[in-house]
């Protein structure tokens, strides 16, 4: 079964850490997220990260959340960190964007 969840990435390289996109599902909002260096390895990231979390889920009977509708979606209101004093994300608004991924649970 094709099970798709919508991802923020945020770009980010004005820490001058090496993994620029950071990417975090809002409808796994217990769970931090992936990274990647630049945009191949971050949607490859996503999709395993997204793997995994799944594959925990169904291994320990949790069911799986309801995806989100991804044009109720916003990288502002979403911003897992909006509300941690402690940590200020910055992002570069043009090169972040929302989209889908997808994995088939079948081959978890």
């Amino acid at each position: 079964m094709l099970v798709t969840y919508p991802a923020l990435f945020y770009y980010d390289d004005s820490d001058g850490v090496e993994a620029h996109y950071f990417v975090y599902f809002p409808d796994f909002p217990e769970l931090s997220g992936t990274q990647g260096k630049d945009l191949n390895d971050a949607i490859n990231m996503a999709s395993d990260w997204l793997g995994i979390t799944l594959a925990d889920y169904i291994k320990n009977n949790v069911e799986l959340p309801q995806a989100s509708n991804i044009e109720q979606l916003s990288l502002l209101d979403n911003n897992p960190f909006k509300n941690d004093e402690n940590f200020d994300m910055s992002f570069n608004s043009e090169k972040s964007f929302i989209s889908t991924i997808t994995v088939d649970t079948n081959k978890l």
